[in-house]
C-alpha cells in the first residue's frame, strides 16, 4: 500500500455535480487532480461548476483571490481514462447509483492501476463488497461517502468492505484529513451513518406533523 507521501495525483471517475465538487477540493489542497468522463459536454459543464464554485469561494472569503489560479490549474478534466488512472494514486468514483455501472469502474480500474492505488465509491446506499466484487485487489476498496456541498461539508464516512485492509483504511483517513476533512469509519450497512439520521429526521418531523 502506498503511504501518504505517495500520494500526488488524484482521479475523480465522473464529472457531474458531485464529482466535480470532490475533484475541487483535492486541487484546493494541492493535488494534481483530473476528473474523468465519457462525453465532452460532461466535461464542459463541469469546467463550468468548478469555476463557479471558485468564484463562489472567493466571494465567500474562503479562498483568496491570489490563490484562484493555482486550485484552477491543478484541476483538469479529461476523456483520457486509460492514462489517467493508471497514473492515478488515488481514485474516486462518483457516478449514479447503479450496481452495475459502479462494478464495472471498479473493475475497469482495477485492471488499469496499480495494485496499491485505493479506489473508493461516493456510494450512499450501496456496499463496497458489492461494488468491488469483480475487481482486482479489492482490500484496497472502500466507500468514501461525502456530505454536500462535497467541497465544504467536512464529514466523510469511510464504509469498508469484508475485503478492506486496514492498511488501506488508514491511508484513505489520512488523505482526507490532507483536504481538511474529517473522516468516520462505519459498518457495511445500507445508508451509513448520514441517511439513518436523515430518515430519523424525517420520522421525527411525520410524527410531530401527525400528532399536532
Amino acid at each position: 500500500m502506498k503511504n501518504i507521501d505517495q500520494v500526488q495525483r488524484v482521479a475523480i471517475v465522473g464529472s457531474g455535480i458531485m464529482g466535480t465538487l470532490i475533484a475541487l477540493a483535492f486541487a484546493r489542497a494541492g493535488y494534481q487532480t483530473a476528473a474523468v468522463d465519457t462525453g465532452e459536454e460532461n466535461l464542459a459543464r463541469a469546467r463550468k461548476t468548478a469555476a463557479a464554485a471558485c468564484r463562489e469561494l472567493v466571494n465567500a472569503g474562503l479562498l483568496e483571490e491570489s490563490k484562484l489560479d493555482a486550485v484552477l490549474k491543478n484541476l483538469s478534466f479529461t476523456l483520457d481514462w486509460d492514462e489517467t488512472i493508471a497514473k492515478a494514486d488515488f481514485i474516486v468514483e462518483a457516478v449514479p447509483e447503479v450496481l452495475k455501472i459502479k462494478q464495472e469502474i471498479f473493475e475497469r480500474c482495477g485492471n488499469l492501476c496499480s495494485p496499491e492505488t485505493i479506489i473508493t465509491s461516493t456510494a450512499s446506499s450501496l456496499g463496497i463488497s458489492e461494488i468491488a466484487a469483480r475487481m482486482k485487489h479489492p482490500e484496497r476498496a472502500l466507500v468514501t461517502h461525502c456530505f454536500i456541498p462535497p467541497h465544504l461539508m467536512p464529514i466523510v464516512e469511510i464504509v469498508p468492505g469484508k475485503y478492506t485492509s486496514d492498511e488501506a483504511v488508514r491511508l484513505t483517513q489520512e488523505v482526507l484529513r490532507s483536504i481538511g476533512k474529517k473522516p468516520i469509519v462505519c459498518k457495511e450497512s445500507p445508508g451509513f451513518i448520514h441517511n439513518y439520521i436523515q430518515t430519523a429526521s424525517k420520522r421525527t418531523v411525520m410524527t410531530v406533523c401527525t400528532s399536532a
